[in-house]
């Protein structure tokens, strides 16, 4: 299975894949492609017939497109398994958890994961489909482009996997040669985000100097979002109006409730469970505060909840980018949640939740985010130009300072790197694409 938010590369993941088994030989006749936008309901039945009728054709590839579309949709997906139905056959389905009611156990499934891409996809994706427009929209020069050749093919040797901060300090050497090119792309990277769509309405909007490419994004966007509320019975008004709170408290710590905004009387549990909806999406992550007294995660300790792309949050002003980089306070403030997420893609998986690995830890003061890797890690976003003195507590025994420009290995348990320099150094866990 694959999941993946609406507009990510799914379907198109699966389009490739038919055109490399036909490459490979097989024939049109014994692959079937279904997508279940096509289906009149979200109703199991209508899904079993349609599933039914293709199995009628002795398919041995079986493609099936956002199945979570349909209401308990996971339980189809069993009786099939169970029936035997699917014995002998290659199937792939792609969704969001939404509506997997369970995760079939004991069943040869693998679960896989296409999301908008990180920085250092950013990177590794524009060494490899570089062409004349890019470059143009980028602004690269010509010895620059070589850079990022050279600069990928090192990248792809180097990972940090949060062992020591000695190996982070080593790794950050091999790349902080390319110091000024990373920079500049990391500063295009957190405008435009990760989403292919987004990406290339950029490129459009930079070649033809025109802001109407951007602009028919940020409409679709909305509608994508709109149309997969309305599918799942969802009030599109009360999730609007979460993702404006949590755009207006980016990078603050607070309760559920406080998301509840004066136009619309919400309840707790109403909020909870649209918040776990928006999640299950993929539209946002939910980190929880870590209680080290108790050694458990503070449940019903404030939260911080993060979107998962930069350009969520300043679609309405993407077309103001002076105005955006010259806001130090909400660059970092994007910047700490574009961390938290390539953070999340370090586990994070159905059967690896947020909360065993990564929290934020405060009282009077505040720990941005707690890792627990091989030790526990506390990391901290300090992108100014003066950076007061952390706060440190004795449970957290490193502490890796993400700076604008700063870098300095101090002696004891800090160390203090650019972010643009760290985030590179993240890959994403196994099973995602």
């Amino acid at each position: 299975m694959l999941f993946g938010p609406r507009q990510v590369g799914k379907t198109t993941y699966l389009k490739l894949l038919i055109k490399e088994l036909i490459e490979k030989g097989i024939s049109c006749d014994k692959i079937c492609y279904f997508s279940c936008d096509a289906l009149l309901s979200n109703k199991r039945e209508e899904l079993r017939e349609a599933i039914d009728f293709l199995l009628g054709k002795s398919p041995s590839y079986l493609l099936i497109d956002e199945i979570s579309n349909i209401a308990d949709c996971s339980f189809e997906i069993k009786f099939f398994i169970d029936s035997g139905k699917f014995n002998g056959i290659q199937v792939f389905i792609t969704g969001s958890p939404f509506g997997i009611k369970e995760y079939l156990p004991g069943r040869k499934i693998s679960y896989h994961y296409l999301m908008p891409i990180t920085f250092r996809e950013f990177l590794e994706n524009l060494s490899v489909n570089i062409n004349e427009k890019t470059i143009r929209a980028f602004n690269l020069k010509q010895h620059q482009v070589e850079e990022i050749k050279n600069f990928t093919a090192i990248l792809s040797t180097i990972t940090y996997e949060f062992d020591s901060l000695n190996e982070l300090e080593g790794k950050t050497k091999r790349i902080e040669i390319f110091y000024s090119l990373i920079e500049k792309l990391f500063y295009i990277y957190i405008l435009i985000g990760g989403f292919p769509s987004a990406i290339n309405a950029y490129i459009r909007y930079k070649l033809d100097n025109n802001k109407v490419h951007l602009l028919e994004e940020i409409k679709t966007n909305k509608e994508r979002l709109i149309d997969s509320l309305r599918k799942r019975g969802k009030n599109e008004g009360i999730c609007l109006q979460l993702i404006n709170s949590i755009k207006k408290r980016l990078s603050s710590r607070y309760s559920f409730t406080e998301l509840k905004e004066t136009e619309i009387d919400l309840s707790k549990e109403t909020i909870i469970n649209y918040v776990s909806y928006l999640k299950s999406i993929f539209i946002l992550k939910v980190i929880y505060a870590y209680d080290f007294g108790r050694n458990e995660v503070g449940w019903k300790k404030n939260k911080k909840i993060y979107l998962t792309d930069p350009f969520i949050y300043h679609e309405g002003k993407i077309l103001e980018e002076e105005n955006i980089y010259a806001d130090e306070d909400y660059l970092s403030r994007i910047i700490e949640s574009v961390t938290a997420i390539s953070l999340a893609y370090l586990k994070e998986d159905i059967f690896n939740s947020l909360e065993s690995f990564l929290f934020f830890w405060y009282n009077s003061k505040e720990i941005d985010f707690v890792l627990r890797s091989e030790g526990i890690f506390g990391i901290e976003i300090k992108f100014r130009k003066k950076i007061e003195k952390i706060h440190q507590i004795s449970q957290v025994k490193n502490y890796i300072i993400l700076t604008k420009n700063l870098i300095e290995h101090r002696e004891g348990n800090e160390i203090y790197i650019p972010v643009f320099l760290f985030l590179p150094l993240l890959k994403n866990k196994e099973g995602y694409l």
